[in-house]
């Protein structure tokens, strides 16, 4: 568990456990929460598969942890389930991926809305602009939300 000059820099997530080989029950530390390997150079952990976080403290696999979620559009963080934010699995947002994030649509999420900025959402299976209609924000008009509505 310890490194760097004098020894004194401890990676993180060290845990004191008995090593099952030694039949004096000698202890041995092992780093990362036993769920990664610590670099000497720069005292951080690489998780294995996975596990996630600082430490590699936090479990989470799609299939088994996720399950409530739209597999094809979650991945795995430190933080847990998180919905997928990447050109490869899409925009995704909702209690369970299940949505288009602010400013996507279609059946993969990857397509852009064209709605200007004068739009609170754009129709995730259509892309439809939905225009501001309201004093504060304006009156604007369909399809892309850039022309003054008709009053």
């Amino acid at each position: 568990g310890w490194l760097g000059d004098g020894c004194v820099k401890a990676c993180p997530g060290g845990l004191v456990v008995a090593d099952p080989t030694s039949p004096s029950g000698q202890r041995t530390v092992q780093t990362c929460t036993g769920h990664g390997s610590c670099s000497a150079s720069s005292h951080n952990c690489t998780c294995d598969a996975t596990y996630f976080g600082e430490d590699c403290s936090t479990y989470c696999h799609e299939p088994v942890t996720c399950s409530d979620f739209v597999q094809r559009a979650v991945v795995c963080s430190a933080q847990g389930c998180q919905c997928a934010q990447s050109p490869e699995l899409g925009y995704w947002s909702g209690k369970t991926c299940d949505a288009c994030a602010d400013g996507y649509w279609g059946d993969s999420c990857l397509a852009q809305c064209s709605c200007s900025g004068n739009a609170y959402r754009c129709e995730q299976h259509t892309g439809a602009c939905h225009c501001f209609a309201d004093d504060v924000k304006g009156y604007w008009r369909e399809p892309d939300c850039e022309v003054c509505d008709k009053g």
